[in-house]
């Protein structure tokens, strides 16, 4: 997809039910580090899923 068809995307945190914007920034992101998907977590959910999984291993 071409930078300038997209739009911000308003989506849905599968940990706490909150909607939150996925950018064009951050699509353009993920489209460079070859990611296909779109992100299921919101920015603090993911950063509590990274950290519990990072204490899990340890």
């Amino acid at each position: 997809m071409d930078k300038a068809e997209m739009k911000h995307r308003i989506l849905t945190c599968v940990e706490c039910g909150e909607e939150f914007v996925f950018t064009v920034g951050a699509q353009t992101y993920f489209l460079e580090k070859g990611y296909h998907q779109s992100p299921k977590r919101c920015k603090a959910c993911h950063a509590k899923f990274k950290r519990d999984k990072k204490f899990a291993r340890t």
